[in-house]
Parts: structure tokens; sequence; C-alpha cells
């Protein structure tokens, strides 16, 4: 009875966190702030290119944030719903990132410390230090990202799991949420192994804890990445930094191109916030003009979570048939 007393506690708590943290925490995409910054931004591409028709009524302008098609369209409650439940379910998720780094920094900084001594007579954090890892930091979480994110687009198995995000028909800024709890473990592994040994160095070279630049607690490039619109990289509002910055950061166009059907998009724009590693291996995809868009996944596979039931449960059965004709072949190839 006890087990379920705290069982139930755990659960309560998850789902007071589900609305209460995540709105008023900054380290979270639908921080209050970030979704305040989107807004904004939102208004300013209504001003510039959406009411030049002389609508620039209250009406009109709520009418082209809040389309009621697409926030009441039957994918957006998939994503409302596969949120919540992650976030009371699966929020145990959140902390594998954190605990990989740990463990691969304390890992990295011992096997340093034994391979070229204490670092006791080394450096000393300073301005220049502390920003440098701050820009080190973010290279090795966005580079992680990167590679988790290209992965499961290009292994079959993977993809499966990574397919729940991508048969969203609308998007809002809930669907970033919209992912199968496995895709978190594997994206939260990677990311934890890629930024502890960054960690893990920066603490065998330098004297105290590894530091990085904050602003409201969290690394300013991250704060830099949601204030120029993050939430709107899932949403039907078209902003594009422009033929320079978009090789640089990925904007929120370049990112609704990433979910488009249209087979010019496929498999681009894989970063989050560096346009690099994209221009590094050939997925960068920079749009001259504004283009339409239709998201989702094409042929067969265009809708095959339509209920929330079919987001969990589906992967599985796809990648369990995969793995077995994968078997399958194994054995005709050794007869």
């Amino acid at each position: 009875m006890d087990a379920l007393f705290t069982l139930a506690s755990v659960l309560v708590g998850n789902a007071r966190g589900a609305f209460a943290d995540v709105f008023l925490e900054p380290a979270f995409r639908l921080y209050w702030g970030w979704l305040l910054a989107a807004v904004i931004l939102g208004v300013f591409v209504w001003l510039r290119d959406e009411s030049r028709g002389g609508n620039r009524s209250l009406s009109g302008l709520l009418g082209f944030l809040f389309p009621r098609a697409i926030y009441g369209h039957q994918s957006t409650y998939i994503d409302y719903g596969i949120y919540l439940i992650n976030a009371v379910l699966f929020r145990w998720t959140l902390g594998i990132a954190p605990f990989v780094a740990t463990t691969i920094a304390l890992a990295t900084a011992l096997r340093l410390d034994r391979w070229f001594g204490s670092s006791s007579d080394m450096f000393a954090w300073h301005t220049g230090s502390i920003a440098s890892f701050t820009i080190v930091s973010v290279l090795a979480m966005d580079l992680a990202t990167f590679i988790v994110h290209a992965a499961h687009h290009r292994i079959p198995v993977l993809w499966e799991f990574h397919k729940v995000h991508h048969t969203a028909e609308v998007l809002t800024p809930v669907t970033v949420y919209r992912k199968h709890p496995l895709y978190d473990v594997f994206a939260g592994g990677a990311r934890g192994v890629l930024a502890g040994f960054a960690q893990g160095v920066a603490a065998h070279a330098f004297i105290g804890r590894p530091e990085f630049v904050t602003l409201f607690g969290i690394n300013v490039v991250y704060v830099l990445f949601h204030a120029a619109g993050s939430n709107l990289r899932h949403s039907h509002i078209w902003l594009s930094f422009g033929p320079w910055l978009s090789r640089i950061f990925i904007s929120p166009a370049q990112h609704q191109i990433h979910h488009s059907t249209a087979e010019k998009h496929w498999n681009k724009n894989f970063g989050e916030v560096l346009a690099l590693w994209d221009w590094l291996f050939g997925s960068l995809y920079i749009p001259a003009q504004r283009e339409t868009l239709e998201y989702g996944v094409m042929g067969a596979e265009r809708q095959e979570h339509p209920t929330i039931w079919d987001a969990y449960l589906v992967p599985f059965v796809n990648a369990g048939a995969l793995v077995k004709r994968g078997l399958r072949g194994g054995e005709k190839n050794e007869n």
C-alpha cells in the first residue's frame, strides 16, 4: 500500500510539474518568456507580411497567431495527449542527459588526471575560459542533437520511433514534445556523452567546477536561441533569418522545411541551434523565399499514429517487424 501511495504522489507531482514547471522554468521550451518572445516575433511577421490587405484589427492578429484550424486540429490534440502522458509517466527521461553527462565527466576527469597528473597546478577560471567553455558546451550538445536526429532519420528501426514526431500534420509549440519516450532516452544519452566529455576535460584543465555564462540560470546561447523564436520552429509562422545568417543558425523556417512532405526537403536541416553541422554533412537547405509547405509523412506511412495509443505502440510493432525481417535476411544469406 505504501508503494502505491508513493507512486501516486510521484504521478501527482509530475502532473503538477507538467503545467507549473514547464511554464515557469526557463530551461523548458514552453516557459512563458519564450512563448511571449514567439508571440512578439509573430506580431512582427504579421505586421510585415500578413496584414498588407488592410486587416489590422485585433481579431485579424489573433486569427493569424492562433488559427482555430491548427490549434483545434486532430493532430494537435494528439500532441497535447503525448505531452501530458510523457510529462506524467515518463518524466524520468529528462534526467538521463544530466546523469550520463555527470558520469562521463567524472570518468573523463579521473582518466585525464591519471594520465597527465592533477589539475591543481593548471589554470583558474577567468572570463575568457568561461566564455570559451560556454561555446564549447553548446557545440558539443548541438553536435549530439544533430547526430541523434540524423541517425533517427537514416536508420529504419530508429525512424519508427522518431516518426511519431513527423506524423504531426500541423505544427504548434507543443509539437516539440510530440516524441516517443525512447527517442528521449536515445537523445538524452547521446547529448550526455558529448557534454560530459567536454565537462570532464574542463574539470581536468581548470581549478574548480566547470562554468559557463548563464542568464536565467541556463546557458546564455540557449537564451538567445529561445528569444530568437525557438517556439516558432513548430508553428505556421514563417520566420527566415535570411540567406547569410541561415548558414550559421537554423531559423524557424528551416525547421518547418524539415517537417515538409516535399521530396526536395527530405533529410534536410537536422540541426537545432547551429547550421554548421548540416553544412558540413551536406544536409543544409536555405529557402530563397517563402515556400508553401505541407507537413507530415508521405506514402503508406502518412498517418500511422491517428490516436495516442498508436503513437506509443505502433513504433514497437514496426520496429519489431524490421528486426525480424533483418534476422530472416541474415539466415538466408548464411544458407
